[in-house]
């Protein structure tokens, strides 16, 4: 039986919280497995920030030309080739895949890179394609995937996510979106500045809830007013198809109401990439969702193996999996817990890329109530 190639650290993922991890290890001078069974860069560079903020600027250049509020200027309405905006994404993508990600693989020779799906054959051995690996420490940065909700009927549907979107090759006249967190309200907006009829279908009350509510009122109105239809409180009771329209049968307010367009996009959240790992040969927890459990230094249940960014589930910001990734690097081989490091998630800024932008850092004013604080 082949013993295995053996490395000091296995890094399972090709995204920045893998790259970071890989990065900080070859610096404490150890050796590093990277592997990867899809695309080199993860989901900000190739699905996510990335393409989405690239796009919604076109599309705020786009839509500021029709909407501009000066008195005295006519602005000739242009027309959006959107198979080129895809293409000018696609090769932006590539050359910063290229600078970032690749270069890293070619010049840093204490990184072995090996492409293929990973899968646990023990607490320590890894296998992917034909090559046994083993490793001393191991960290987990999989990601996550859109989730899809399991509304009836959506399995007899053509929809789409927020990675099948950024491949169309013709811009939709309407879009149903399911969803109204910051995926949702930023993929509203974009369609909407190339000019798509958008329609948001939001389960909870109001957009955006993990924000302070005056922050949803407010954003609400900025994308209504922009033509973007908003509802809130949506229970759905059924999707549907038929040869040119997507329809979505729903509840409000206990009334009945249908909805339709020519596409639907799901933003209802995500998965995380754990089913195919083999995670109960490694002894790694998972909790009801798939996500892996981590106590405060990335440590999985599994002793030496970590886990950082999307596929924990804590907070899905590409700024937080590459400062995860680090610290569970240094964690690994830190010697013993009292050198390990943590990361104070309630000094982390996120913002939401609509426009006008929305930004928060700390507590939000209910959470600050939660803890008794004297909110003014």
């Amino acid at each position: 039986m082949d013993a295995g190639t053996g490395f000091d650290l296995i890094v399972i993922g090709g995204g920045s919280g893998a790259f970071a991890a890989a990065i900080k290890a070859t610096e404490l001078g150890k050796s590093v497995a990277l592997c990867e069974k899809g695309v080199i860069g993860g989901t900000c560079l190739n699905r996510g920030c990335v393409p989405s903020k690239n796009l919604l600027r076109a599309a705020e250049i786009f839509n500021y030309s029709r909407r501009q509020p000066f008195k005295g200027i006519t602005i000739a309405r242009g027309s959006v080739d959107f198979a080129k905006l895809i293409e000018q994404k696609d090769e932006l993508l590539d050359e910063l895949r290229q600078e970032k990600y690749l270069n890293i693989l070619e010049t840093n020779k204490n990184i072995s890179y090996f492409e293929g799906e990973a899968s646990f054959l023990s607490g320590k051995k890894v296998q992917v394609g034909s090559n046994l690996l083993k490793g001393k420490e191991i960290i987990i940065a999989t990601g996550a995937r859109p989730q899809v909700a399991p509304f009836e009927g959506i399995e007899g549907v053509d929809f789409l996510n927020s990675t099948t979107a950024f491949e169309l090759a013709e811009l939709p006249e309407s879009m149903l979106i399911m969803g109204g967190r910051f995926v949702a309200v930023e993929m509203a907006q974009l369609f909407a500045g190339f000019g798509t009829e958008v329609t948001i279908l939001q389960r909870s009350s109001r957009l955006v809830p993990g924000e302070d509510e005056d922050i949803s009122v407010a954003l609400c109105k900025y994308l209504e007013e922009e033509g973007i239809k908003v509802i809130t409180g949506v229970k759905v009771l059924k999707v549907e198809q038929t040869r040119t329209k997507k329809l979505v049968t729903a509840e409000i307010l206990g009334a009945r109401q249908d909805f339709e367009g020519q596409t639907l996009l799901m933003a209802t959240g995500n998965t995380p990439n754990t089913e195919r790992l083999n995670l109960d040969a490694a002894g790694v927890e998972t909790d009801g969702k798939g996500f892996i459990k981590t106590d405060e230094f990335m440590r999985t249940s599994a002793p030496d193996i970590f886990a950082v960014g999307d596929v924990v589930g804590r907070m899905p910001l590409v700024t937080v999996a590459a400062r995860e990734g680090i610290v569970a690097a240094e964690n690994a081989f830190a010697g013993d817990e009292r050198s390990m490091r943590t990361i104070d998630y309630e000094i982390i800024p996120h913002a939401i890329f609509t426009d006008p932008n929305v930004a928060s850092v700390g507590l939000k004013e209910e959470e600050g109530r939660a803890k008794g604080l004297n909110i003014v």
